[in-house]
């Protein structure tokens, strides 16, 4: 990271502005941002990497970027359906299951800490 940071730190201002595009277009390219909420569309890629890579939590698909009630779904059971909220601030983002109604909600809060999650 020292050198991506030593490499940003090289660049003249308009160099650093264009490098800013040409991120984003490789983000959108690997659809690791698929829409123009940044901090939104990052949030979505780490929570369902993350529960991916582990074991313990289910497995998730990221849904369509239309979808309005939902950002994923269980992997396992399409009906099982989960919101992904996300904030570019030191705050929180919130991780829950949009179960039936008259359901308990199921509430996971996450930080992300390098791409870890702390509960």
């Amino acid at each position: 990271m020292r050198k991506i940071q030593t490499f940003f730190n090289s660049l003249n201002d308009q160099e650093l502005i264009t490098s800013y595009g040409k991120l984003l277009n490789t983000l959108k390219k690997r659809k690791i941002i698929r829409s123009n909420n940044l901090v939104g569309d990052l949030g979505e890629f780490l929570a369902v990497n993350i529960y991916n890579s582990r074991q313990d939590l289910t497995n998730l698909i990221l849904a369509e970027t239309n979808e309005i009630a939902y950002n994923a779904y269980k992997k396992s059971e399409e009906d099982i359906k989960f919101t992904i909220k996300s904030t570019s601030t030191n705050m929180t983002g919130i991780f829950w299951g949009l179960e039936p109604k008259n359901s308990l909600m199921m509430r996971k809060y996450l930080t992300f800490n390098n791409c870890k999650i702390s509960n």
